[in-house]
């Protein structure tokens, strides 16, 4: 085999592994789309009627915008904390932005506390015990890193 079939096999070989790892990554997609995570476990454990999914679809467009303004509003005040490194500044400017960042993050959570809290009003009186239920699972049905232990 002289080197240019070489090449040539190399490249073809390599070529086709990833065209393969491109179709189960694209194969993985389809099966685990971003909504169907957490929206679709509520409205399973709630068992919301399509009247009940439409309301909750608007509480999680409202709570996707807010979460997105307090994200960006963090980023630009970490870009000005990190800004500071350039020049001279002083403890109480860095103080100063690190609280701002802490008051966004505040603002977050209080954000998705009353999101929750309006996903509760339009439980119906029957459903409140799976929102209960619920409530007890929200750690690890939101942080990926949170896992259940196994027992022992």
């Amino acid at each position: 085999m002289n080197r240019r079939k070489f090449y040539l096999l190399l490249i073809g070989l390599l070529i086709i592994s990833n065209l393969a790892t491109l179709f189960f990554m694209m194969q993985n997609r389809k099966h685990k789309p971003f909504d169907d995570g957490p929206k679709k476990v509520i409205i399973e454990k709630l068992a919301f009627d399509e009247e009940q999914i439409v309301a909750y679809e608007k509480l999680i467009d409202q709570h996707r915008m807010d979460i997105r303004a307090n994200d960006q509003k963090i980023i630009q005040l970490k870009r000005e904390l990190y800004r500071l490194l350039l020049k001279r500044y002083s403890n109480q400017e860095t103080d100063s932005l690190t609280n701002e960042i802490g008051h966004a993050q505040q603002e977050i959570e209080r954000i998705h506390f009353n999101h929750f809290k309006d996903i509760k009003t339009i439980c119906t009186p029957e459903q409140m015990p799976n929102f209960d239920l619920l409530i007890g699972e929200l750690d690890i049905l939101f942080n990926k890193n949170i896992h259940p232990r196994k027992p022992k």
